[in-house]
């Protein structure tokens, strides 16, 4: 671990870094040279100019005594780039994150449509997904801002919980993971039974104890890039799903059919709650993140893949609602 500090003008980077075991730092010979010095003291790395000092906790390549490591390594950490980065491609995390806010709630989207209007459902939607996008970006910017301060570690919503309310927010906010990922996990092994029990008469008790070793198995892979491939099958399986489904639509639609509402305020609580549930990836957004080779462009894929979810979502919903 070694300590960097920068004393180039302008903002730039040093180039080069020099391995002393002083614990002092001598401001007159970097400014001479325009370089840092390296210093065994502490597992953060502080960039930037004097009184500018920002930490990233991704620590500079192995650093032999009196080596060079060059321009290119030592400008690997940038302002705002905190943590380990991951090993997840772009396309990789976005599979992930599509099927992470894509499940069975949006089977539910035309019926809930259907109770307070298509027109008040859509924008209650795009609303609701409004809120939770502001809330899991503010989550990233939260987990920067302490990593920043030197706190390092943060994998998921209990590690945030203890570095800002110790030992008893990060129980309370891990319980609250608890208390609703058991409700997404047995809504979804309900479905899953319920599926298979009508396709192939399986008993459904049956099939809901035979997910739970195959899921317990699938909960132990802790790096998200390994998850992909079950993600990419997954997302494969709900376009189909999707797609078979808008074919119905079309299939059953008719010119003259019953009035379509397009509002009705005494259900506008229901459709919030189901748009809720339909976005129900938000306990992924830390480990989405963590898993990104380059964190940076995190927010900016977020923000576009719910944007494409959330449309999705709705023209679903019309559809169903128009069509039965």
């Amino acid at each position: 671990h070694y300590f960097c500090v920068c004393q180039k003008s302008q903002n730039k980077m040093f180039n080069q870094f020099f391995n002393n075991k002083s614990s002092s730092f001598s401001s007159d010979d970097s400014n001479k040279s325009g370089t840092g010095r390296v210093v065994e003291l502490n597992p953060l790395v502080v960039v930037g100019k004097p009184g500018e000092e920002y930490y990233n906790t991704t620590s500079p390549p192995h650093v032999n005594a009196g080596e060079d490591i060059g321009t290119t390594q030592a400008t690997t950490a940038h302002h705002g780039e905190f943590g380990v980065p991951g090993t997840a491609t772009q396309i990789q995390v976005a599979v992930n994150i599509f099927i992470s806010f894509v499940g069975s709630g949006l089977l539910g989207m035309p019926f809930a449509f259907s109770m307070s209007g298509w027109v008040l459902g859509t924008i209650t939607l795009g609303f609701m997904s409004m809120l939770n996008l502001y809330a899991m970006l503010l989550l990233v910017e939260t987990r920067k801002k302490l990593e920043s301060k030197g706190h390092t570690g943060i994998n998921g919503y209990g590690d945030v919980g203890r570095i800002i309310s110790g030992r008893r927010g990060e129980n309370f906010v891990n319980l609250c993971l608890v208390i609703s990922q058991i409700g997404f996990a047995t809504a979804y092994i309900i479905f899953i039974a319920a599926n298979l029990h009508e396709i192939a008469g399986i008993n459904r008790a049956f099939i809901c104890y035979g997910c739970v070793p195959i899921l317990s198995l699938l909960v132990q892979i802790q790096d998200m890039k390994h998850l992909s491939p079950f993600s990419l099958l997954a997302d494969v399986s709900n376009l189909a799903g999707i797609g078979a489904v808008f074919f119905q639509d079309w299939a059953s639609f008719q010119i003259s059919h019953e009035t379509v509402t397009p509002f009705n305020f005494r259900h506008i609580l229901y459709v919030a709650s189901v748009s809720l549930y339909a976005l129900e990836g938000v306990g992924m957004v830390i480990p989405l993140e963590s898993s990104c080779a380059d964190r940076k462009w995190f927010p900016s894929l977020l923000t576009k893949t719910i944007m494409g979810i959330t449309s999705l979502m709705a023209i679903f919903g019309c559809c169903g609602y128009f069509a039965f």
